[in-house]
């Protein structure tokens, strides 16, 4: 079962993989760029391929970066810069595997663990997923630090490794290996703390090259949008949706993409542990009800893409149906028992997870209707309280988070719980004062309940954000 490293070989792309050029100059690269010159083919290749041999610097590599943001790459330039990733590595060969591979993304989001719901959930329906995930990127939490909170877990997985794990339990979940797109991690981590992680070519290309390393069949993207996201405006969101499509039909591959709001943090919890804790309880079905309404959303357009039902509406009972029996909870333990985490610490009672040095509470000061929690003041408390990058090597306080207590359109009390902070060390009267600011309410009722999901590839089914 030989990995290839040639992207012909698992689909119709007529992409290649050009010889490095002696001649390239990596300052003139960047200047072409600068003066919003476009890239060749050729060009895009021996800029990647010199950023993983090490002659291209760090600093060349974010000015680089930095111009792409001003002045864009085209959709020709995007798939070339997604090519170029691919062909860093390996792709993951799924030959010898039975079954339809999947695969699911999402751009980022306060408190977004779909994930860690949709992966278990899709393997129970025997559909196979192997998903790469990444760090906390800005004022996101990352899948992999969340992981990193059950003890023992094993986030690195070799390329054999995971075809192993698929072939047994049919799911694995593991960080960007060194083998599958490896050029995209190097970009990757410095994107955070250079500003440059909101451009759509950049998103695109990172986003569409690990899907496509991968092996998936079937490909579903989750792309936010809202003061909580890195996509502000649905115009963005929608932009993004239709360039990540285009380069995967470049590569024969279709993506159904499904834009959801990010105006309030996703679920009730955001940090490490506490967003573990509640994954386990959304497996179990006593989760919060927006974040199982996404996650049924997601896994539907996944089942139907791969060809297991025939709508979205078949498809969201089945789904519901595992995640209410159990089936979905037993196939995350099993996912993390196979890498070496300890299941017995999913538990909230054993406080197995790392624990936080302290915890307060946020009081309504009034009595009123929330009209909203701003996600993205929530996110940055939390990474002022320590659970957010400033530097790609600074460690996380993986114990530190929010529990929300109220949701947008909640009617509370004036002195009721509005939020609970579990905090560490760092600036915790500065994040107090942040978090409340999150807050706004209002004598009146909300006019209208706001949408979770905003646009669709697939048509969902009628009952429309039944959350």
């Amino acid at each position: 079962m030989a990995v290839t490293d040639d992207i012909t070989s698992s689909s119709s792309s007529k992409s290649t993989k050009p010889a490095v050029t002696s001649e390239f100059n990596p300052i003139s690269f960047i200047e072409k760029k600068k003066h919003g010159i476009a890239h060749s083919q050729t060009e895009i290749h021996d800029w990647v391929n010199g950023v993983m041999s090490g002659t291209v610097a760090d600093y060349q590599l974010s000015a680089w970066m930095m111009a792409v943001c001003l002045k864009g790459l085209s959709e020709d330039e995007t798939f070339y810069l997604t090519e170029a990733f691919v062909n860093s590595g390996e792709i993951l060969s799924v030959e010898g595997i039975e079954g339809t591979f999947v695969d699911k993304h999402s751009t980022g989001g306060v408190g977004d663990k779909t994930t860690l719901v949709v992966v278990p959930l899709l393997a129970a329906m025997g559909l196979k997923v192997a998903k790469l995930s990444g760090r906390g990127l800005g004022f996101t939490g990352g899948t992999i630090d969340k992981l990193e909170a059950i003890p023992g877990f094993k986030v690195s997985q070799t390329t054999q490794a995971m075809k192993d794990q698929l072939q047994q339990i049919g799911a694995v979940l593991s960080s960007q290996t060194g083998d599958l797109a490896p050029a995209d991690a190097l970009f990757y981590a410095l994107r955070d703390v250079t500003a440059t992680v909101d451009n759509l070519s950049l998103i695109a290309a990172s986003v569409v090259s690990k899907k496509i390393a991968s092996g998936a069949d079937v490909i579903v993207l989750d792309i936010k949008v809202g003061r909580g996201a890195f996509m502000k405006t649905l115009t963005e969101a929608k932009a993004l949706a239709s360039l990540c499509r285009t380069i995967g039909v470049r590569f024969g591959k279709r993506l159904e993409t499904v834009i959801s709001s990010m105006n309030q943090p996703l679920g009730s919890a955001i940090g490490h542990t506490v967003e573990i804790l509640e994954v386990v309880e959304t497996l179990k079905g006593n989760g919060s009800a927006d974040l199982e309404y996404l996650c049924l959303a997601l896994a539907s357009v996944a089942c139907v893409s791969a060809g297991l039902f025939p709508t979205t509406q078949t498809a969201w009972v089945a789904l519901k149906e595992k995640l209410y029996n159990g089936d979905a909870y037993r196939k995350f333990e099993e996912i993390v028992q196979a890498q070496g985490g300890d299941v017995e610490a999913l538990d909230p009672e054993a406080a197995a997870m790392p624990q936080p040095a302290r915890m307060a509470t946020i009081m309504a000061p009034s009595s009123g209707y929330v009209h909203q929690i701003d996600s993205m003041k929530v996110a940055k408390a939390v990474k002022m309280l320590g659970g957010g990058r400033s530097k790609k090597e600074d460690v996380l306080d993986l114990s530190v988070g929010v529990q929300l207590h109220h949701k947008v359109g909640d009617f509370v009390e004036a002195g009721e719980v509005l939020a609970r902070v579990l905090t560490g060390k760092h600036h915790f009267n500065e994040a107090i004062k942040t978090l409340k600011s999150a807050f706004q309410l209002s004598e009146v009722p909300m006019d209208g309940m706001p949408e979770l999901i905003l646009d669709s590839s697939l048509p969902l089914f009628s009952h429309h954000n039944e959350h």
